[in-house]
């Protein structure tokens, strides 16, 4: 049976903590919850990381203390210290309604800056993505400042509302 990373994007550090690029951070809490597994902070893979045996299958749940554009330097680390086969990205996706969910097997950055550190990396496109859409900009805003800009009180009980039943949803493409 294979071996899989599962990654939440995102950005480290308060700051970041509720914005719309770190839905992945978000989601990967939640897969870890559901599945009762306990991040540790791992300064050498770059990463928190948590580690489980899934009906005999290793998997890896983590979430990148790099900064989004920098994500695929902790993809490397820790697929190589696990020796790790598959990998599976959970991300935002700023051209996609807020709330949608798309499952990708492969496929370009898309303007992703983190999917394109993870590409240049992990020397392919060819792994799956969890995209969770956060809308596309407002009017007069750049892409940068709306996917570091904060979720509303109303998106957030609507995260708050989906993520269990999201968290299920991917812990169920391991089975795919």
């Amino acid at each position: 049976m294979n071996s899989v990373l599962i990654i939440g994007l995102g950005n480290p550090g308060l700051r970041y903590r509720k914005t719309r690029h770190n839905i992945g951070f978000v989601l990967i809490d939640e897969v870890a919850e559901q599945l009762g597994a306990k991040f540790k902070k791992r300064k050498d893979l770059q990463a928190e990381v948590a580690e489980l045996n899934l009906d005999g299958r290793k998997v890896v749940l983590a979430k990148a203390l790099t900064y989004m554009n920098k994500s695929g330097e902790a993809v490397q680390s820790i697929i190589n210290v696990y020796d790790l086969s598959n990998l599976l990205v959970i991300q935002d996706d700023a051209t996609m309604e807020f709330g949608k969910i798309r499952i990708r097997a492969e496929g370009s950055a898309g303007g992703h800056n983190g999917i394109k550190s993870i590409i240049t990396h992990f020397g392919s496109n060819k792994f799956k993505r969890f995209k969770f859409g956060v809308g596309e900009p407002l009017e007069n805003i750049a892409l940068e400042d709306w996917v570091l800009g904060r979720f509303s009180k109303e998106e957030i009980k609507e995260i708050d509302k989906k993520k269990a039943e999201i968290s299920k949803d991917i812990i169920k493409n391991l089975e795919n």
